[in-house]
């Protein structure tokens, strides 16, 4: 739609300066923000390690699989049916580019990057294209608020008939974040001799 060039371009201006709020932050927000996901997800890691100790791996990569697919599309589906809040969707993306900022340079850059990227550039994507398509919605519900000519039905429906792309690039994004990551990974260990290139910002 013809506001979709201004709204790419908010959402873009958006994430790269939270980005770079979150690469700004001082260490020790850093830590703490890093021990509070690992204390998040330590239930989780704990059971995909009891289930690969009884050989069940291949149960474990698609539940993985599958808990981060589902986690992202929250995120998406969000960004979409709230998006005529308008805040909503930038408050994601906001949240999304800080934290991303904030790993990516907390300890071993290099490391953070190996870890990050590969899935993380096909991901964010996908969480920004689904901004956009809320967003779309979220502009003409302005325009129609203010007295202004406007069709919210016809940006809705066109949202929810191009969300299938979203589905697209975060089923690709949570498949490279399962199987190809850890490869990758295992690689630039090797490379290093286990310990990494330490390579800190911070």
């Amino acid at each position: 739609m013809k506001n979709d060039i201004l709204i790419a371009s908010v959402i873009a201006a958006i994430f790269a300066l939270a980005v770079i709020a979150g690469a700004l932050t001082p260490l020790g927000v850093k830590k703490s923000l890093v021990e509070s996901t690992e204390s998040y997800l330590s239930p989780v890691n704990e059971t995909f390690k009891e289930m690969t100790s009884k050989g069940e791996a291949g149960y474990v990569l698609l539940g993985l699989y599958t808990l981060i697919l589902y986690n992202n599309l929250r995120v998406a589906v969000v960004d979409l049916l709230l998006g005529f809040t308008i805040v909503i969707p930038i408050a994601i993306i906001g949240f999304n580019g800080y934290v991303i900022g904030a790993f990516l340079t907390y300890g071993d850059v290099i490391r953070n990057a190996i870890l990050l990227l590969p899935h993380g550039i096909v991901e964010v994507a996908g969480i920004l294209y689904s901004a956009l398509l809320g967003l779309r919605v979220g502009m003409e519900s302005l325009r129609k608020l203010r007295g202004m000519k406007s069709n919210v039905r016809l940006a809705l429906s066109s949202s929810c008939r191009n969300f299938k792309w979203v589905i697209v690039l975060l089923a690709v994004a949570a498949f490279i974040e399962v199987f190809v990551t850890p490869l990758l990974f295992a690689v630039y260990i090797l490379l290093t001799g286990g310990q990494g290139l330490n390579i800190s910002l911070g």
